[in-house]
């Protein structure tokens, strides 16, 4: 996992994907219940040496401070249905990547080191402010992280909210390069006995390289006309293809949908008494799925979107498009 300096126990709590895929499916939030979240305090930051005024008017002066993660992205095997082992790209062997969880006003600093071979990498912090060369989008803000290199984003934490972040190379977010990001607020009103995160993906048992190959039509010996008809893994019930009009990107049929990376089958739990006040904070991280996301029934009090507070409104059920994020208290 990823470890943070000051921690000696080394836990921490914890080209363009929306051109690839959009749209299509609808999945359900399982109940929660059962093995209770265990999370390490966030480590306070030390105190910073003087500086010259000079100094003290820019906010991107990089400062030594305990708030440190040190990701190593690395190619694994993953299989979180168990169905089907399939490549994934994991953060320091974890699926989804490590919790990074930070204080507003703190300074960041994340030491990611590119251990794929012959592929870069790079990490995009989404929804964050931070500047233009900590993006992590490559060869917009800055240049991919070549094999065997690291690269190191450090800026300050000039909010608070729910995010998270993810590759910004390829397909590997697809494959698992992704996590959630917190950064809890220096006078948050909301108090409640269970703070979790909630990550909502997609997940094929298919190269998402082929996938996107055949949406587009450009596989093999496939013609663009005959690729809706003849494609694998496709579902036929809807989209622009059921209309005449060729395939569309939200045409993907996925034969599992995680929750926190784990299938219903062996799903992720969180253990509540009743009585308890619980924050679950969902990110919706799929690749091409709409989430209805319910509760067995209970009452949820939105309080958030997309890392911005909410007046609170009380729903059953609310629908969360890709890479959006949502709090709800019940």
């Amino acid at each position: 996992m990823a470890r943070r300096a000051g921690d000696s126990t080394g836990r921490s709590r914890g080209y363009s994907r929306r051109a690839v895929m959009r749209g299509g499916g609808t999945a359900a939030l399982a109940a929660l219940g059962g093995v209770a979240l265990h999370g390490q305090a966030v480590a306070k930051e030390g105190p910073r040496p003087a500086y010259s005024p000079a100094h003290e008017v820019d906010p991107y002066v990089p400062r030594p401070n305990p708030t440190q993660y040190d990701f190593s992205v690395e190619a694994t095997t993953l299989d979180p249905d168990g169905q089907k082992a399939m490549p994934g790209v994991t953060v320091n062997s974890s699926f989804p990547g490590p919790e990074i969880r930070v204080h507003e006003g703190e300074q960041l600093r994340v030491l990611v080191q590119n251990r794929l071979n012959g592929h870069p990498t790079a990490i995009h912090w989404h929804g964050l402010l931070v500047p233009a060369g900590m993006d992590g989008v490559p060869d917009i803000s800055n240049a991919p992280i070549a094999p065997g290199q690291m690269y190191v984003y450090e800026y300050p934490i000039r909010q608070r909210g729910t995010y998270w972040y993810h590759s910004h190379v390829g397909f590997q977010e697809q494959v698992g390069l992704f996590g959630a990001f917190v950064i809890e607020g220096k006078d948050d009103p909301v108090r409640a006995d269970h703070d979790a995160v909630v990550l909502l993906s997609d997940w094929l048992h298919r190269s998402p390289e082929e996938v996107f190959a055949e949406l587009r039509g450009t596989s093999a010996g496939v013609a663009p006309a005959a690729t809706a008809a003849a494609m694998s893994g496709m579902k036929m019930g809807g989209g622009m293809a059921a209309m005449g009009g060729g395939t569309d990107l939200s045409d993907i049929k996925y034969p599992s949908f995680l929750l926190n990376g784990s299938a219903p089958a062996k799903p992720w739990t969180l253990a509540a008494r009743r009585g308890e006040r619980n924050r679950l904070r969902i990110v919706n991280a799929a690749a091409s799925t709409y989430f209805r996301v319910a509760l067995d029934d209970h009452p949820l009090e939105v309080t958030h979107a997309d890392g911005i507070a909410v007046q609170p409104v009380t729903v059953y059920h609310l629908e969360a498009g890709m890479a959006r994020e949502f709090v709800y208290t019940t």
